[in-house]
């Protein structure tokens, strides 16, 4: 059989097709480390280098999981070493030293503020992170209010809900505040019966489903902790009004946000003692990404009720016959919360005096014209006050004679001066106390 050469001339194309198309694969493969760059180039060993790879990633993950543990581990071992070598161990040597009676007033408040320094220290490591992540809460916190104690709710002790008497709440959550929201009347005889009660009738609220907003409330021995459903430095828990807040224990505690979950709480008991303006600070956190010690002052009205009142707040009073039994007067702005730190301030009215119509209320005087008789006007006064209201009645009731009276703070006492121009002597007479 004759070969053409047409015949021959495209064998020699086709081969030389297929060794430039061979000279390109290899040429590829030299180009990219890599020997199988497409399923069809090798099937079995496709599927074995995408199990390879697979394997790869696995162990990288490994690896830098291994590694955030590391430096975790090196945070956490970092924290504790100065809570315990520092912190700790700065405050034993202050109480140890505060047992020596030689140390006076003055020696132990400068122990005091110290210390008072020393537990906002331990507050800042406890809310400790490595960069997004808190070290000793989880990876994802959520805002939650941490109540104070109250009777474990039992058989023989439940928490009693009285409809119109102590059945309400408010909350605010995550920056939202609810309506009002009302507890079922009855007795809750175990703890987690009355938080799944205060949990439904929170997230029953409208105002909060349609922001999207709910907690998850627990009780933990002895309190309540109600916890937002969200997490983040945005996540917050606070009760700001509500009959029943004394009642479930939420008038006081911490309330701390999702990004720094640790805060500070003091906690007080019912007693007699209690009465005449008793005052407990510190309390409760508010806001721990800005305040570092947050106080709140209690004072109590009678043995069993209280008030709280914010001291982180700018305090305004004025004197006024009202302000008797030392009241507390507290406002709610605060221009720059992130300037308060460490400051609590309490306002008292002393030296109020009270005047009453027949029994104390006249002063007999002979201002040298022979025996007189003054009238105070009825009502409450401060010292300074009641030095006006004095002078007033005597130069009434004294024909035209003029006297200075005034009012020593420190002393407490009044002094009553016979103006020069008056040319006779004035003395006081005591038939009437």
């Amino acid at each position: 059989m004759r070969v053409s050469d047409a015949s021959n001339f495209s064998n020699t194309i086709f081969y030389l097709t297929q060794a430039r198309v061979r000279q390109a694969e290899t040429q590829q493969q030299i180009a990219s480390g890599k020997r199988i760059t497409k399923a069809s180039d090798d099937p079995i060993g496709f599927g074995k280098a995408l199990d390879y790879r697979t394997t790869v990633a696995t162990l990288e993950q490994r690896q830098v999981s291994a590694t955030l543990a590391s430096s975790q581990l090196e945070e956490v071992d970092s924290a504790l070493q100065s809570a315990t070598q520092t912190v700790l161990a700065r405050a034993e040597e202050l109480s140890v030293a505060m047992t020596n009676s030689t140390n006076g007033a003055g020696e132990r408040k400068d122990a005091a503020a110290e210390l008072k320094g020393l537990i906002s220290q331990m507050l800042n490591l406890a809310n400790s992170k490595l960069g997004d992540r808190s070290l000793f809460s989880g990876a994802t916190t959520r805002g939650r209010l941490v109540g104070t104690s109250i009777a474990p709710p039992s058989a023989g002790a439940p928490a009693t809900i009285t409809a119109g008497s102590n059945d309400t709440l408010t909350f605010k959550v995550d920056g939202v505040s609810s309506g009002s929201v009302t507890l079922t009347a009855g007795n809750y005889a175990t703890g987690q019966s009355l938080a799944t009660e205060v949990q439904t009738r929170v997230n029953a609220d409208a105002t909060l489903i349609a922001a999207g907003k709910s907690v998850r409330v627990t009780f933990a021995t002895d309190h309540l902790v109600i916890a937002s459903n969200a997490y983040g430095s945005a996540s917050t828990v606070t009760v700001t009004a509500g009959s029943a807040r004394r009642t479930i224990g939420v008038a006081g505690g911490t309330s701390s946000n999702g990004g720094d979950p640790f805060s500070l709480s003091v906690q007080t008991g019912e007693a007699a003692r209690n009465t005449g303006g008793a005052v407990v600070s510190p309390g409760l956190v508010t806001d721990a990404s800005k305040l570092t010690f947050n106080d709140y002052l209690l004072k109590f009205t009678s043995a069993t009720a209280y008030n709280i009142y914010n001291a982180n707040s700018g305090v305004i009073a004025a004197g006024a016959a009202a302000n008797t039994g030392g009241g507390i007067v507290s406002k709610t702005s605060v221009n720059d919360p992130s300037q308060v730190t460490l400051d609590s301030y309490a306002v008292r009215f002393k030296n109020i005096s009270t005047v009453q119509a027949g029994v104390n209320d006249t002063i007999q005087f002979d201002p040298g014209t022979g025996p007189v008789t003054a009238t105070l006007a009825a009502g409450q006064y401060t010292g300074a006050q009641l030095a006006t209201q004095i002078k007033s009645a005597l130069e009434a009731a004294g024909g035209g004679k003029t006297y200075t009276v005034a009012f020593n703070e420190s002393t407490a006492k009044y002094s009553i001066t016979n103006d020069i121009a008056n040319g006779t002597s004035l003395s006081l007479l005591f038939g009437n106390p």
